[in-house]
C-alpha cells in the first residue's frame, strides 16, 4: 500500500519497544483521512534496506516523510551503555537525502525532544516542537489547501510550536492497526497522564508542575484501549506512559477498578516516586493487584544536600529503609516483580567517592540500578532549571562542547566514566523496557528474567538468534503493510 504519511523511529533500548510518540501521531492523522506507515528500529536496516523498505510506501498520494528524533542513539551492549544522538544520525540524513532527489515534492519533518538540531538542515521543511498531535494535523492538511498553520521560518525551516495546537488529553482516544506490526504478547506504550506535579531542577520534561489530577486520560477511553488491544492483538504487556503513575492515590483506585475489572490480566511498567508511595502506603497494594511488574524509582542521589538542591527532599535514611523494605516484602522476583532505582552522577555537592558509595550500598543489598552523567543542554528546546541557571547550581560549562560541565566536585567526563562503569558492573533485566521484551520473546518466565543480568542474557548466543529472528519476521511482516 502507499501512504500519505511515512514516519520514521529508533526503538528504546530493548528490541521491541515501541515508543509512544510517532504512534501517537499516525493515529491523530489516522482520525483526519491521512493514512499513515510507520517504520521503527531504523536502525537495524541497512541503508539500501531502509531505502527500499520506504520507496515501498511511496506514492503520488505521499505528502509528507517525518522523523521522531527522541531515541535514536548507539547502544554498545557489551558495555551497556547507550549514546543518544542529537537530532537525526548521518546514516539516515543520507538515506533520507536519496529520497528527497526522488521525490521533491514531499515535505520531510522532524519532530521530537531533538527536532530543535534540525533547523536550518535543507533536508528538513519544518520542524516541529512539543506535543504535536493537533500541530501535525494542521500542517497535513494545508498540504491539501484546507488550513494555514501558525509556524515562524527560521534559517529557512518552518518551525511549529504545539503550544499552538493545545491537545484535549481527557478526551484523548488511541488506537493500534494492524499495519503497526504487533506480536502476540509484545509490550505496548499506553498513555495514562501527561506531565507531572513536580518540577525537578534536572528535568526539561514539558508540563512539570501541573496540578493533582490534571492532564489524566478518560477511564472509560483507557478501558476501551486495554479491551481492543487484547481483543485484535493479545496485548496483556504494558508500559504505563506517566511522568509519576502514583502522584494521586485518587487516580491509582480510578484505574486500579479499570483494570481489575478486565476479563484479563495485566502486566505493566511505569515511573513512581518513592516519597509518595512511602507516604501513601495503600498505593503498594493498588500496584500489585493492578500487575506491577517493574516500577522506576528516580532516587538521583542518596546525599541529603545534592538531592535538595534538585528539588528531591527525601530523605537518605529514610529511603535506605523504604527501599529494603520493598523488596523484603513487596516487590521481588518471589513476588513476580521488582524495581530498579536511577541516579543522576555529577549533582551539586556531591563527589565521585560519595556516589561510589551509594553504589556499593546498593550492591550490598542487591538493588537494580541505573547510573547517568548529569546533562546541561542550554540549546534544547525545552529545558530544566539547571540548563537555564547552571552557573546558579554551580556549573561551569566549556563553550566548546554543549555536554561538558565542570563544578567543584566532579566533571562530566568523570560523570560519565563513573555511569558507564557502574551501568556495566550492575546490568539486571528489571530495567523495565528488557523485561518485558525478554518475557514477550519468551527467553524465560518472569521469575527467571527477574533474577538473570541483562548483560548474561545478552552475551547469550541463543539469544541472539532469537532477536535476529524476531527482527527479520518483522520486517517481513512491515513489507507486506
Amino acid at each position: 500500500m502507499k501512504y500519505d504519511v511515512i514516519l520514521l523511529t529508533h526503538l528504546s533500548v530493548a528490541p521491541f519497544a515501541k515508543t509512544i510518540g510517532p504512534y501517537r501521531i499516525a493515529d491523530s492523522l489516522r482520525r483526519n483521512g491521512f493514512s499513515v506507515q510507520v517504520i521503527p528500529m531504523v536502525n537495524s536496516f541497512s541503508n539500501n534496506e531502509l531505502l527500499e523498505t520506504i520507496e515501498l510506501f511511496i506514492g503520488d498520494n505521499t505528502k509528507i516523510i517525518g522523523v521522531s528524533t527522541t531515541f535514536f542513539q548507539h547502544v554498545d551492549v557489551t558495555q551497556m551503555h547507550a549514546t543518544f544522538s542529537e537530532g537525526t544520525p548521518a546514516s539516515l540524513k543520507e538515506v533520507l537525502k536519496q529520497i528527497k532527489s526522488l521525490h521533491p515534492k514531499i515535505q520531510f519533518i522532524s519532530g521530537g525532544a531533538h527536532s530543535h538540531q534540525e533547523i536550518g538542515d535543507p533536508i528538513f521543511d519544518a520542524v516541529f516542537h512539543g506535543y504535536s498531535d493537533n500541530s501535525v494535523i494542521e500542517y497535513a492538511l494545508s498540504l491539501v489547501g484546507k488550513k494555514k498553520p501558525i509556524w515562524n521560518i527560521s534559517l529557512g525551516t518552518k518551525i511549529i510550536e504545539g503550544e499552538h495546537y493545545p491537545v484535549d488529553i481527557e478526551h484523548l482516544k488511541h488506537q493500534w492497526e494492524d499495519n503497526d506490526v504487533i506480536f502476540p504478547g509484545e509490550t505496548l506504550p499506553i498513555e495514562i497522564s501527561r506531565g507531572c506535579i513536580f518540577k525537578c531542577k534536572f528535568c526539561n520534561f514539558q508540563l512539570t508542575g501541573k496540578k493533582k489530577l490534571d492532564y489524566i486520560r478518560d477511564y472509560e477511553f483507557l478501558r476501551e484501549e486495554f479491551i481492543r488491544n487484547y481483543e485484535k492483538f493479545g496485548v496483556t504487556n504494558y508500559t504505563f506512559c506517566d511522568d509519576t503513575f502514583n502522584d494521586s492515590t485518587e487516580k491509582l483506585e480510578k484505574i486500579h477498578r479499570v483494570i481489575t475489572s478486565l476479563p484479563f490480566k495485566v502486566n505493566f511498567i511505569t515511573y513512581l516516586r518513592l516519597d509518595l508511595l512511602h507516604a501513601h502506603r495503600d498505593q503498594i497494594t493498588l500496584l500489585k493487584e493492578m500487575g506491577l511488574r517493574s516500577g522506576f524509582f528516580g532516587v538521583e542521589s542518596l546525599n541529603l544536600e545534592s538531592a535538595k538542591a534538585v528539588g528531591k527532599g527525601f530523605h537518605s535514611e529514610k529511603i535506605k529503609e523504604f527501599l529494603i523494605e520493598l523488596k523484603e516484602s513487596h516487590f521481588n522476583p518471589d513476588n513476580g516483580s521488582n524495581f530498579i532505582c536511577s541516579f543522576i552522577v555529577g549533582l551539586p555537592h556531591e563527589t565521585i567517592d560519595s556516589c561510589r558509595k551509594s553504589f556499593e550500598w546498593c550492591q550490598e543489598y542487591d538493588f537494580n540500578t541505573i547510573w547517568s552523567p548529569l546533562f546541561i543542554r542550554t540549546k534544547m528546546r525545552y529545558q530544566s532549571d539547571i540548563d537555564k541557571n547552571y552557573e546558579k547550581y554551580g556549573y561551569r560549562l566549556d563553550r566548546g562542547n554543549n555536554y561538558s560541565w565542570t563544578n567543584d566536585w566532579t566533571n562530566f567526563d568523570d560523570a560519565s566514566n563513573i555511569a558507564k562503569e557502574f551501568n556495566t558492573e550492575r546490568s539486571n533485566t528489571a530495567h523495565s523496557w528488557p523485561l518485558m521484551d525478554c518475557a514477550a520473546m519468551g527467553l524465560g518466565s518472569w521469575k527467571d528474567l527477574l533474577n538473570t543480568r541483562l548483560i548474561d542474557l545478552i552475551h547469550n548466543p541463543d539469544v541472539h538468534v532469537k532477536i535476529q529472528n524476531k527482527i527479520l519476521e518483522y520486517k517481513k511482516h512491515l513489507k507486506n503493510c
